[in-house]
């Protein structure tokens, strides 16, 4: 989280090579998850910055995959097929600008 004035805050997501014994728990993903076709960075723009928050996957079988900071401090929010838990974003995700890496 980054604190931009006020009690305005912009979550961002940090990426770091780990390696299997540092994660709580993996899972394989379906198979068509192998086919992905296109990733985007989604970018949130105010007055004050502009912060690459979150990503988008999409798979050649129609799947999108899309993390983003959550509603909640330090959280994240995952929108997937094979995710149950509640997607809970910071900012909706027609705030984010989409780009290609």
């Amino acid at each position: 989280m980054h604190d931009l004035s006020g009690w305005e805050e912009i979550g961002t997501l940090t990426f770091e090579v780990v390696s299997s014994d540092d994660v709580p728990e993996m899972v394989s993903l379906p198979a068509s998850w192998s086919e992905v076709r296109e990733v985007q960075k989604l970018v949130y723009n105010s007055d004050e910055c502009e912060a690459e928050c979150g990503f988008a996957l999409f798979t050649s079988s129609g799947d999108h995959l899309a993390v983003v900071p959550g509603a909640d401090v330090y959280t994240l929010a995952i929108q997937a097929p094979f995710h149950a838990l509640p997607f809970t974003p910071e900012n909706d995700l027609t705030a984010y600008i989409r780009k290609d890496f």
